[in-house]
């Protein structure tokens, strides 16, 4: 809850301030970005917390379901939106502030030296393409976490009145908007409606 608050909070006030704001106002903008990011990162480790937490108390209740994956999932997509950009401004902070020896370690570790060597444009490119295959390699892993073939998909399968996805779009039978038969609706004098 707190976390998707956060967020939409964060995505309106970006928002505002580059679309209302004056060129003068906009320099606020970097101190809230920093002030959003810290609540941003309270939120995340919270509802990483809170799914954590649902795993371990209910595992007896959802081991039929196949949990593992479908949490880890959750909470790598939770843990992307300000874990990972905070864990590279850190790299960039503390290869500057080591010393001279311990300094140039950094700029030899092969990934590491690519990252931390790049301009503030460059970095906003390559976390924008990082992100991108990140979220690509998400949905591929809810895909799979998240199998439609499962078998308590079908569980309650005979108190569904709709018909699956693999029938027709318009069936022998009318069906009112809520998907509900009409054999099961009744007519119009039935419900009370002239």
């Amino acid at each position: 809850w707190m976390f998707v608050v956060v967020c939409v909070l964060q995505s309106g006030w970006a928002c505002w301030m580059v679309t209302f704001a004056t060129p003068e106002s906009r320099a606020s903008l970097a101190y809230t970005d920093a002030q959003f990011a810290a609540a941003g990162v309270v939120a995340s480790v919270a509802a990483i917390y809170n799914v954590h937490t649902v795993e371990w108390t209910f595992r007896g209740y959802l081991a039929g379901y196949s949990p593992f994956l479908k949490f880890l999932s959750v909470k790598v997509l939770v843990s992307i939106a300000f874990f990972q950009r905070g864990f590279f401004m850190f790299l960039k902070a503390f290869q500057q502030t080591l010393p001279s020896m311990l300094g140039k370690v950094l700029p030899h570790m092969p990934v590491v030296r690519s990252v931390i060597a790049l301009s503030g444009v460059e970095f906003e490119a390559f976390y924008a393409a990082l992100i991108l295959y990140e979220v690509f390699v998400i949905a591929a892993l809810h895909s799979w976490a998240w199998n439609s073939k499962e078998e308590w998909y079908g569980e309650y399968s005979d108190h569904i009145l709709e018909q699956t996805e693999s029938s027709p779009l318009l069936g022998s039978e009318v069906r009112d908007p809520f998907g509900a038969s009409a054999s099961c609706i009744g007519s119009k004098a039935d419900r009370g409606i002239s």
